[in-house]
């Protein structure tokens, strides 16, 4: 082989072996490169003196090793192992690190996507949660407490339970008729209830809402019908479900015009589908669970019937169910109906919600003693009432 650079040559020699294409020295670090591609160590094989080499080529040029025209060229590489050990270690190490980054990514993505920020159309707001609401057991055992209290005060025989009161207008067409002479649930009240046990104050009725902005209405409509002699409590900021729970969020979609009737405290969605679902603002409520209250019912042992009205935006197939599954939802009355409003997009499958209220009434009949009325029915009549037609507040 040759070495040789840009101001001179000199021509040294060492012993070159050729294996598998590629020539390679017996002494370390010095290889041959042949002028022609492909060819290693320029199938030359020379015999000469290794350090005489060395001294002619320190001699020639004190220019970098690297630096010499590969024509056929003797390169010396003075290589530290301890150096080739660490490049190839670092090499390693940054390849171990960009597929730690990929693998990482697939794995951490999905979990970590449901805490980013995310994006709202225009029809979705985000919740403000407050801390006005109320919660805790004692709260719950507090309402059940003073349940028990009024039916003994007042002799309850009949017991209008109003859950989801929303403004309070269904107990106004219970106890003043007159005022809403188009009502729906007017027949059914005449039905339910008796004339004489009307005028004798033995009807009671017990209401449950959780949303504050109604908190001032429902004051208004207790305070009147308190005046008129009717044994009337309105639980607000207190929801009823299947289960008693503390400090559940109540939704509310803002919706002033319907009085945000679709506010709920299903994870679901507000209103129509979940469409709207964690729309507008919320607070923390408790939940009263169906059964307990029945249970005071059934504690009190007087009632002869009990009519319960369920429009809670959903929650009302847990809590009937609860209630069916308790063994408590004949057991409060003598007789018991229940009137449901449906809302189908809480139930999943394509059974309609008909199907729902056939099937807990057949599972009711199969409990011995229990018989009650089931039936679908919303009354809106009067929906924006306003205290007017000579019953102002």
């Amino acid at each position: 082989g040759e070495w040789s650079n840009s101001t001179g040559e000199e021509r040294g020699r060492a012993a070159v072996v050729r294996s598998e294409g590629a020539g390679r020295l017996h002494r370390p670090g010095l290889a041959c490169i042949g002028g022609q591609r492909g060819q290693v160590g320029g199938g030359v094989k020379a015999e000469g003196n290794e350090s005489q080499a060395r001294r002619r080529l320190r001699a020639t040029s004190r220019a970098p090793q690297r630096s010499l025209e590969r024509k056929g060229v003797c390169v010396r590489e003075e290589q530290n192992p301890h150096r080739v050990g660490f490049e190839a270690m670092g090499q390693a190490r940054w390849t171990t690190f960009i597929l730690g980054l990929v693998v990482g990514g697939f794995i951490l993505g999905p979990l970590l996507a449901p805490l980013s920020t995310p994006t709202l159309t225009p029809e979705v707001r985000p919740l403000t949660v407050k801390q006005g609401g109320v919660g805790g057991k004692s709260l719950a055992r507090e309402t059940l407490n003073t349940i028990s209290r009024m039916l003994r005060n007042h002799s309850c025989e009949y017991v209008y339970l109003d859950l989801g009161s929303n403004i309070g207008v269904q107990p106004r067409k219970l106890y003043e008729p007159r005022c809403y002479p188009m009502a729906e649930n007017r027949s059914m009240f005449k039905q339910v209830f008796p004339k004489e046990a009307l005028a004798n104050r033995s009807v009671c009725t017990f209401g449950f809402e959780p949303n504050l902005n109604h908190v001032s209405r429902l004051q208004r409509v207790e305070k009147r019908l308190v005046s008129l002699g009717a044994p009337v409590r309105l639980f607000i900021q207190a929801a009823v479900g299947g289960h008693e729970k503390e400090n559940v969020t109540f939704y509310t979609d803002n919706n002033k015009r319907k009085h945000e009737w679709g506010a709920t405290i299903e994870k679901g969605g507000v209103g129509m589908g979940g469409k709207f679902a964690r729309v507008g603002s919320g607070y923390r409520v408790h939940v009263v669970s169906l059964p307990s209250i029945l249970r005071a019912f059934k504690d009190y042992g007087k009632i002869r019937t009990l009519l319960i009205k369920l429009d809670i935006e959903g929650s009302e197939y847990d809590a009937a169910s609860q209630a069916l599954l308790s063994g408590v939802l004949c057991s409060g009355a003598k007789s018991t109906h229940v009137v449901m409003e449906e809302h189908p997009w809480i139930l999943r499958g394509p059974k309609p919600p008909t199907h729902f209220f056939q099937s807990l009434a057949w599972m009711a009949s199969r409990t011995e003693g229990c018989t009650p009325q089931i039936t679908a029915r919303d009354d809106e009549t009067y929906l924006h009432d306003t205290f007017t037609a000579g019953c102002i507040v």
